[in-house]
């Protein structure tokens, strides 16, 4: 009775797990991989990215924009980033970027990926670091 019993709460708590994972929309399980190892900050779009042209970049037919900013963690320390994207991000946007270990050449800090986020969600402090009205 007892090891059915102890069977029977181990299924439920990794059922609850297993749902806890699912439900919650912070848990992204698709790019957990990819993600490790990476620090969530925050950084604002100050000025238009430089325009790569597909002549500039061998072998690739698209243009790309690149963008060197300052990023923000939780704490309000400051990080040097370096990305390129396939668009022009709107000036003043604010992203929330997720930045690896690894440098370019220049030191800057390299990014996984971004998503563009709304103010209200960006926490007070890094708003003050961003200068951010709000």
């Amino acid at each position: 009775m007892t090891k059915s019993l102890a069977a029977g709460v181990a299924i439920l708590f990794m059922a609850f797990v297993l749902v806890y994972v699912v439900v919650t929309p912070d848990i992204d399980l698709l790019n957990m991989k990819k993600d490790w190892g990476t620090k969530k900050m925050y950084v604002r779009v100050t000025e238009p990215g430089q325009q790569l042209l597909a002549q500039e970049r061998k072998g690739t037919k698209d243009s790309r924009y690149h963008y060197y900013l300052v990023a923000y963690d939780a704490a309000g320390n400051a990080r040097p980033i370096s990305f390129s994207t396939p668009k022009s991000l709107k000036t003043n946007a604010v992203l929330l970027v997720l930045v690896k270990g690894a440098k370019d050449r220049n030191g800057n800090h390299l990014i996984g990926r971004y998503d563009v986020v709304e103010l209200d969600k960006v926490p007070v402090r890094i708003r003050e670091k961003l200068e951010l009205a709000g």
